[in-house]
Order: C-alpha cells, then sequence, then structure tokens
C-alpha cells in the first residue's frame, strides 16, 4: 500500500466511527467531519515529509512537496471532504437502520 492508501483508510475508519457513534448534533458532526478531512489530507504531506526517513521514494515525495499549490491543495481537500462525508454517511444510515429496527422490535 502506498501512504495514501492508508491515509484514506484511517480517513474512512475515523468518519465511520462518528458516524457510529458520534454526537447527534449535525453541526456538531459536520464540524468533525471537516476535521477529519484536513487532518486526513495534512497527514498525507506529512507522510511525504517522512517517508524517505523509511525507505521511501525520495524523488516521489520530493515531486509530492513541490508540487504544492493552492488549485492543487482546494482539489485535495474536496477529495478528503468526500471521502469522509461518504464514510460518515454511510455508517450514520447504518446507524439509523439498527436503531429503528430494535424500536420496531420492542
Amino acid at each position: 500500500m502506498t501512504r495514501l492508501d492508508i491515509d484514506f483508510i484511517a480517513t474512512a475508519a475515523l468518519a465511520a466511527c462518528l458516524g457510529w457513534a458520534g454526537p447527534k448534533s449535525w453541526k456538531l458532526a459536520i464540524g468533525f467531519c471537516v476535521f477529519i478531512g484536513v487532518l486526513g489530507w495534512a497527514a498525507s504531506y506529512l507522510a511525504a515529509l517522512l517517508s524517505p526517513s523509511f525507505g521511501g521514494d525520495t524523488a516521489y515525495a520530493e515531486d509530492w512537496i513541490n508540487g504544492f499549490s493552492a488549485r492543487n491543495a482546494a482539489a485535495e481537500i474536496a477529495v478528503a471532504l468526500a471521502w469522509t462525508f461518504l464514510w460518515f454517511g454511510l455508517a450514520r444510515v447504518r446507524r439509523s437502520v439498527i436503531d429503528r429496527g430494535r424500536t420496531q422490535a420492542s
């Protein structure tokens, strides 16, 4: 796996946990999702900086860091937020379905 795969998996896991057991308030939940998405985006740059220290490709890390621009960052953050909200929504819907099934059964 590449470092981006690990970032996306960690972001998805955090968003799913938030969706499953997160706050009932939508404003608070959306704030946490935005925080998780931006944190995942920033972690990808941190991973690029640290990857040569752990035997990663130095040229790839340099291209990743040197390719930083506001337009690229905006697109990357948009993708990270979409990914986060996708997993948050899937977990929230799953929890709602299970909770609805419990209330109808009793």
